[in-house]
């Protein structure tokens, strides 16, 4: 039951893939592609920018960030089907998995490809902690990962930012939002520190908590793209406390799972349920990282 659950997860983010590069290529990237060539031939030599936030994948969601958030949750449970998967479905949720790897380049959303960067990290610590696994499958996989990563990061203009600072005004503009935003959050939460203002409260008070030092920067705000942020705003200490608990339970799974992996003979019977437990919890550990510069538990498709 649990396999068939999964599979139709594993369905439905392949849907959402297609359906995201569907719109976003006949919506955004052609027609931006009929406007170059129309410059071009006037003799202006302008390419395709990223930087240009109309121009991003916002499909099919509303917004580059959290089409990538729900990649990030997405991606891992896509490879590990095609891991655990035979025959044709292999290369069925193999194709979902390099797709989901475009349409999460398309969005060139920082957070997002962060949170894939330590999804990544983390599945090199992995293959290297894994005596059963020979030396040069280890190291050869763990390298051709990273190239991968990084090759797909640095074509595109904008995530270059990530290792140079060739976009140094856009990073500090994003940068001050973000700290305004957390600066109101947590401002909003010391005046309400036991239960917080209450869910939804955000937008209704952000403007008599925002600080004045932020002058015109950050002015109209529907969350604080922040999940702690937005938890301690809305629903204080209880609700900081509650999360705790619940990466808590996590880790101590994960932990488990992983003394489990090491200590146990290898079963066929038990090893779609290892790599498919290790695909959540790595989807549930690259959110982390998305969910620290953004909020997007007001999205149905991702918090369902």
């Amino acid at each position: 039951r649990r396999l068939l659950l999964l599979r139709a997860q594993g369905a439905l983010s392949f849907i959402f893939i297609l359906e995201s590069l569907v719109l976003w290529a006949s919506q955004t990237l052609l027609p931006e592609l009929n406007r170059l060539k129309g410059l071009r031939a006037a003799g202006l030599n302008v390419s395709f920018d990223f930087s240009v936030l109309e121009l991003r994948n916002w499909a099919p969601i509303g917004h580059q960030n959290y089409v990538a958030g729900y990649l990030v949750l997405s991606l891992p449970l896509l490879l590990g089907l095609a891991l655990i998967s035979t025959g044709s479905w292999r290369w069925v949720w193999g194709l979902g998995f390099g797709l989901g790897l475009l349409d999460l380049y398309t969005t060139s959303s920082r957070g997002g490809w962060l949170g894939l960067a330590l999804m990544g990290a983390s599945g090199i610590l992995l293959l290297m902690g894994h005596s059963r696994i020979p030396g040069r499958l280890r190291w050869g996989g763990g390298l051709v990962l990273l190239l991968g990563l990084g090759g797909m990061a640095l074509a595109n203009n904008r995530l270059r930012s990530l290792f140079f600072a060739a976009s140094s005004d856009s990073v500090g503009g994003e940068t001050a939002f973000r700290l305004i935003t957390n600066a109101a959050g947590w401002a909003i939460g010391l005046a309400h520190p036991v239960f917080g203002a209450g869910p939804g409260s955000v937008s209704l008070l952000y403007q008599a908590y925002r600080p004045t030092w932020a002058g015109r920067e950050a002015e109209l705000v529907y969350q604080l793209h922040s999940t702690p942020a937005q938890i301690w705003a809305e629903l204080g200490g209880f609700g900081i406390a509650l999360s705790l608990l619940m990466v808590g339970w996590l880790g101590y799974w994960g932990v488990r799972l992983w003394r489990t992996l090491r200590t146990t003979p290898m079963q066929p019977a038990l090893r779609g349920d290892r790599i498919l437990s290790w695909s959540l919890i790595a989807g549930l550990t690259g959110y982390g990282v998305v969910s620290i510069t953004d909020y997007q538990l007001d999205i149905v498709g991702i918090s369902g």
